[in-house]
């Protein structure tokens, strides 16, 4: 279940994962030089009592989301070819309009060597989930990516990964609040990533990561931006004494219009775990960035999200857990000529709350039970919402 509302963590473009040598292992079907890692996950199997995040007159409904998965991995000599295909199934009893099927499907060819590895990769997605935090609204976006880079292995335990691409990102042509979100949000994206990694310990890995981006909006010219982010990171793996991602660093965002502020200021996307005394599990998640709003006066915002949360297992196969949210939306606003500058126009707060239970069927099988509380507030009365969702889901391999 969905415990609250959504926000975009780092980095700021999609860029594809290096090929994890151990899934390659692991995988659950080996026919020589072809391993398969199926998935699925049915989740929000329930009731939401706001379907819409409507203000005025929300609707309770029966939803249910199934999302099947298979990750495969062809190799051959020093050729690598990895594929990741998924189906996303979105029901609602009554709302039938907010009912979707999504697919995504992405590559990735590597020429596997001791030094030198380059690489291609491209991709194609299609999803009906609200775009962002902004959006209280399902609709589709498709998004094409195609890209490159080479990975250099400098020594036994540094590397430098360099990645370049261009993104495009399609949204349906739907009007939300009198706005055309296809003019407000599609664009084309170019964008370069460098990656210099150093295995610290067999559990720790430092990264300094460094991405510049370039967003450029056909329909809405006020949002082209230049982006700068240098984000040194950790990365701990599970059986360290905590395990998760730090990512904390820098983002030096440049509107191209002058009208527009722009902002130079932290970021942040960390996600970390703390096992005490092998039976509880507590859990703490700090996201912060740059995402586009759909207005033309609030053209962008920061969103900040912490969440807590905490587990105990109980007889070994069940877990029950509760969680927490605070988050914020700052919107930059459009500067007026001749007016004071406004760093905000306004800003939103969002609250939730969550408890949950889990019984694992087995080391790759879960059954698990949530009820979310979710809360919206803004000084714009048609942007606050509240709601409850709770249902349950079965996931295998996630």
């Amino acid at each position: 279940m969905i415990g609250c509302l959504s926000v975009l963590a780092l980095p700021v473009c999609a860029f594809a994962q290096s090929t994890d040598p151990a899934a390659i292992e692991n995988a659950r079907l080996q026919f020589g030089p072809l391993a398969l890692q199926p998935r699925f996950a049915l989740t929000n199997v329930g009731v939401d009592t706001n379907v819409r995040n409507d203000a005025d007159a929300p609707q309770r409904d029966f939803t249910m989301t199934f999302v099947p998965a298979l990750d495969s991995w062809l190799h051959y000599n020093r050729a690598l070819l990895s594929s990741k295909t998924s189906y996303e199934f979105l029901y609602f009893k009554k709302t039938a309009d907010q009912r979707a099927a999504g697919f995504s499907q992405t590559q990735r060819f590597d020429v596997l060597s001791d030094v030198l590895q380059p690489h291609v990769e491209g991709g194609r997605s299609s999803s009906h989930q609200r775009p962002n935090a902004d959006i209280d609204f399902r609709v589709e976006q498709v998004t094409k990516t195609m890209g490159g880079g080479a990975l250099w292995h400098i020594g036994p335990s540094t590397s430098l990964d360099f990645i370049v691409n261009r993104t495009w990102l399609n949204v349906d042509n739907v009007k939300f609040q009198g706005v055309d979100l296809a003019a407000a949000l599609s664009r084309k994206t170019d964008a370069a990533k460098f990656v210099f990694r150093w295995i610290l310990t067999p559990l720790t890995t430092f990264n300094l990561t460094t991405v510049l981006d370039r967003d450029r909006f056909e329909g809405s010219p006020i949002r082209n931006s230049d982006s700068t982010s240098v984000i040194p990171s950790f990365e701990l793996k599970p059986s360290a004494f905590i395990s998760g991602t730090v990512a904390i660093g820098v983002r030096n965002f440049r509107p191209r219009d002058a009208r527009v502020k722009g902002y130079t200021g932290p970021v942040s996307a960390v996600a970390v775990n703390y096992v005490w005394r092998e039976w509880t599990k507590f859990g703490v998640r700090l996201d912060r960035d740059v995402a586009y709003a759909f207005q033309d006066d609030t053209p962008y915002f920061l969103t900040t999200n912490v969440s807590v949360s905490v587990s105990e297992n109980l007889r070994g196969n069940i877990d029950v857990m509760g969680r927490f949210s605070r988050g914020q939306l700052s919107y930059v606003a459009v500067t007026v000529p001749g007016s004071p500058a406004s760093d905000a126009a306004r800003s939103d707060r969002t609250i939730g709350y969550g408890a949950g239970a889990a019984y694992r069927l087995g080391d790759e099988l879960r059954l698990g039970f949530d009820v979310d509380y979710v809360r919206r507030l803004s000084p714009v009365h048609n942007r606050q919402f509240d709601g409850f969702r709770f249902g349950g889901g079965l996931t295998y391999a996630y």
